[in-house]
């Protein structure tokens, strides 16, 4: 396969961020592609980390 092709990305907050009573602690986004044709591309994983606050509870998510 000639050509750039994007295989991963990963993104995460570098400080809280804070809005009224909802608070986003942390984030993180990693998203991998493989080949799934000679030039299509499709995401083969997607996870998504959050710890926030929403006035006084906490929430924290992890999906894949």
């Amino acid at each position: 396969m000639v050509g750039d092709h994007l295989i991963a990305a990963e993104m995460e907050t570098a400080q809280p961020v804070s809005s009224g009573v909802t608070k986003l602690k942390y984030l993180k986004v990693c998203i991998e592609a493989e080949a799934i044709e000679e030039d299509l591309w499709l995401p083969s994983r997607f996870e998504i980390r959050s710890d926030s606050r929403l006035g006084m509870r906490n929430i924290r998510k992890h999906n894949l």
